[in-house]
């Protein structure tokens, strides 16, 4: 039973619900950003701090979380050097704040909203 408790305080998922903005960096926009498309999303995120990993969505595959503070968890935060992307995800654990940002380029997918605690649903058991 502790085990189980103690796996509820570093084992849980985000369920993140945000508007999402689709669109261009454009300097003549206003705030140089031209949306092209808004929509309201969910992304439900399944976060283990104990073993520093993380996933979304069916989780086929997780990640290392790039830092955690006892205010913030930064889920990703990359560049990929051959595709040029850079992506960004960062929970506000105080307040729940929300921030997705993709760029690739001039193109931007950004996610602004609130997460929501919710039960742990695992993560996908090691092969090897």
């Amino acid at each position: 039973m502790l085990v189980l408790a103690m796996q509820a305080v570093v084992a849980f998922n985000l369920v993140c619900t945000a508007m999402q903005s689709q669109g261009r960096l454009e300097p003549s926009a206003p705030d140089g950003f031209r949306v092209e498309r808004e929509r309201s999303v969910t992304d439900v995120y399944r976060v283990d701090l104990q073993n520093m990993r993380w996933c979304v969505a069916e989780c086929t595959r997780t990640n290392q979380i790039a830092s955690v503070s006892g205010t913030e968890i930064i889920l990703d935060e990359t560049r990929h050097v051959a595709t040029g992307v850079i992506t960004t995800v960062s929970v506000n654990r105080e307040t729940g704040a929300y921030i997705f940002s993709m760029h690739l380029g001039r193109l931007v997918d950004l996610r602004i909203g609130t997460c929501e605690r919710a039960a742990f649903s695992g993560m996908p058991t090691l092969r090897f």
